[in-house]
């Protein structure tokens, strides 16, 4: 008898700033089958380590408590099987292994008792004056070596941390040369003309992706080779217009194009990676080639990323998306979904740097004309100027 093949219809990983879900196991027993009406789970946060996440569960009678982990070697998905389309999902989730707060009390009473009544008995029962005498100034001046040598590892690492976030942030590696900042008309009128399309893609790309263009406009959303709901979403827009073979229509395309190949730049290729073979743009070649002589760090000869290449994609990343919204307004939690190793108070950082407005509450970003700006982020590339 054959066995039934399931196609797999969609991938879900985990979210960095999002509750995910949770694959969790009893350590010292199995959940009956049935509703568990008694049982309620609470998430928490560490109050001394706040990335670590901790799972509560609570019955009638007793507590468990376990820590939310993510191996960082091996991947947990579950499987969902629809019975009638025999269409596969697959879910990433975290690992949790709950025990229960009567064994944690017990273990931890029963380290403290064996490593201290011993001797304390001993000497208060047997010990003279002087012996007693010194072993309580022992007691008193004792220090735990590990736990002390932890708090002082972990005040060094936030130290370093904290120097190394205002060297990076504060100096973005950006000079008259190089760049990381898409050119701008600091002669604009406008909003509109204050970034052009054509000069951060480059006008010789946007050639070669005519035919691309069209034929991405033809093909339906959900079979285009794009991960990215940002991007979906605005060609779904794109398609929706009446005009079919607009030079705006088009235009906006390719730029949809070119985003998609930057922001799989940023989520899939790690730091030290050569992207030289490695795919970017599922969707056009000459999309790869460009942003590779583009975005290549000037310090180096081979096309290795480092902190200036993904600087330099996240500023044009931001401006694009900006560009290529109805608005010309983008949300910043959309940004940090989108980028998922950039979280929000980074995006901030980027915004206020390459001068970009945020709204009161700090919950979307725009753009602003030159004349609000601070002198720094007028020294910003001049834009090309077309010869007629």
């Amino acid at each position: 008898m054959k066995r039934p093949k399931s196609k797999i219809s969609a991938v879900t990983t985990l979210h960095k700033n999002d509750n995910n879900p949770i694959l969790v196991k009893f350590q010292n027993g199995d959940l009956l089958p049935g509703p568990q009406e008694n049982l309620s789970c609470h998430l928490a946060t560490d109050k001394r380590s706040k990335k670590t996440q901790k799972l509560i569960a609570s019955c009638d009678s007793s507590v468990y408590i376990g820590d939310v982990e993510r191996d960082p070697q091996m991947n947990t998905f579950i499987a969902i099987r629809n019975a009638v389309t025999n269409k596969m999902r697959l879910v990433q989730v975290e690992t949790c292994s709950l025990l229960s707060e009567h064994v944690l009390k017990i273990d931890d009473a029963s380290a403290v008792r064996v490593g201290t009544i011993g001797d304390q008995m001993l000497y208060s029962e047997f010990g003279s004056k002087k012996s007693m005498s010194n072993h309580d100034k022992m007691h008193k001046n004792k220090v735990n070596v590990d736990i002390f040598k932890n708090h002082l590892d972990d005040t060094i690492q936030k130290h370093n941390e904290t120097v190394e976030e205002k060297q990076d942030i504060s100096d973005f590696g950006e000079t008259a040369d190089n760049s990381i900042v898409p050119p701008m008309n600091k002669e604009a009128k406008n909003i509109k003309e204050l970034y052009s399309l054509e000069e951060i893609v480059t006008p010789e790309l946007l050639t070669e992706l005519n035919e691309v263009a069209v034929e991405v406009l033809k093909t339906s959303p959900e079979e285009l080779p794009i991960d990215s709901d940002f991007i979906l979403q605005r060609i779904r827009n794109l398609q929706k217009l009446n005009d079919t073979n607009s030079e705006q229509k088009l235009l906006k395309t390719k730029a949809l194009i070119y985003l998609d190949a930057l922001m799989t730049l940023v989520k899939k290729v790690r730091k030290g990676q050569n992207f030289t073979h490695f795919s970017i743009s599922d969707i056009c070649d000459n999309v790869e080639m460009s942003i590779r002589k583009r975005f290549i760090d000037p310090s180096t000869t081979k096309a290795i990323k480092t902190a200036f290449t993904t600087r330099k994609a996240i500023c044009h990343i931001l401006v694009l998306a900006i560009l290529l919204s109805d608005n010309l307004e983008i949300s910043v939690d959309e940004m940090n979904v989108e980028l998922k190793t950039t979280n929000r108070k980074e995006i901030l950082e980027y915004a206020i740097y390459m001068g970009l407005k945020m709204s009161i509450k700090k919950e979307f970003l725009g753009l602003k004309m030159p004349s609000e700006m601070d002198e720094k982020r007028r020294m910003k590339p001049q834009m090309k100027r077309r010869r007629k």
